[in-house]
């Protein structure tokens, strides 16, 4: 199951795509009038806020000269990652398209597994009115959800809508000390995020030509073989083509193509051989490369018997009528 290493980032994609969500904030103080004198974009990085209220604590004193963490801004980190047992999806789906460097294969990619990512997103300002703005700006965007669309596999262009749903809103106060202390108020807003993840890709041959041999349901001979095959067999996906169709009844034909597998012996010119359950009959015109071309047979071989002569034995993989 895990031999091969491949990773489409589609966790570290959903992760990007929720702090774009969040890269414009901004905060504009006002004068006792009213005029815009200050605006100031909120910074955003991804960590816990724990790193960032540690940072505040070493440079606790206003009046310290030391250069202190600076405020308003934000941080988010991904803190859960739950199955999703409310999707299921079947197993034997997949998902395939031609290879662009390889046009004579596709490539294929199975079903996805759901999951829940759980996102925190912490505001963290010291002053209330500074909170509030940046709140103000997030939260009519969810209701309760904001979708964003990913590229979920690359080369496929499988792309998922991602819902975004706003679970909750805690406020709290990081403040212990005298009047010239620093403070941070911290807005966490807890989100969740539905994401697709897609097994390993595979490369598979696509198919241009179908030879299938229908069988009598009652003696088990085989009575035609349908050939369906794309003309021409170089031809493309985006390219002109045709389907064509070729229906051989078996029993207008004295002549065979037999392909056998490994066993014991060489069929050799001239040589009479025999099918084991079709007792067929004929004479062997030539023999090369596990193909024995049979004339004068007197009825029909069957696919999966044993093709039969004189010190040989090897089993029959597949039938082609001569005409």
């Amino acid at each position: 199951m895990l031999s091969s290493h491949f990773y489409h980032a589609t966790l570290r994609k959903t992760i990007a795509a929720f702090g774009t969500c969040f890269n414009n904030v901004s905060v504009v103080r006002r004068d006792a009038n009213g005029s815009v004198i200050n605006i100031q974009r909120v910074p955003l990085a991804y960590g816990p806020k724990q790193k960032f209220l540690t940072r505040i604590d070493e440079q606790p004193n206003l009046d310290d000269t030391k250069v202190a963490i600076k405020l308003p801004r934000m941080s988010y980190e991904l803190t859960t990652m739950t199955y999703d047992s409310s999707v299921k999806t079947n197993r034997n789906n997949t998902i395939s398209k031609v290879d662009p460097n390889d046009p004579l294969h596709r490539k294929t990619v199975g079903a996805y597994a759901p999951f829940r990512l759980g996102v925190q997103l912490s505001i963290m300002a010291k002053n209330q009115d500074d909170a509030l703005q940046i709140v103000e700006q997030i939260l009519p965007y969810f209701q309760p959800e904001y979708t964003i669309t990913i590229k979920d596999v690359e080369g496929l262009d499988i792309s998922n809508d991602i819902p975004i749903v706003l679970t909750s809103v805690q406020i709290t106060e990081e403040y212990e000390g005298d009047f010239i202390t620093r403070r941070a108020i911290v807005y966490t807003l807890d989100f969740e995020a539905r994401v697709r993840l897609y097994p390993g890709t595979a490369s598979r041959a696509i198919t241009k030509k179908v030879i299938t041999t229908f069988l009598d349901t009652d003696t088990r001979q085989p009575t035609e073989q349908v050939e369906v095959k794309v003309d021409p067999l170089t031809a493309e996906e985006t390219d002109s083509y045709v389907i064509l169709e070729k229906i051989t009844p078996f029993m207008n034909t004295s002549s065979f193509q037999l392909t056998v597998g490994t066993g014991t012996g060489v069929f050799t010119i001239g040589q009479v051989v025999t099918g084991s359950i079709s007792a067929t009959t004929g004479k062997v015109v030539s023999f090369a490369n596990s193909i024995v071309t049979v004339h004068d047979a007197d009825g029909p071989f069957a696919t999966g018997e044993t093709l039969t002569a004189t010190g040989v034995s090897r089993p029959i993989t597949k039938v082609v009528a001569v005409y």
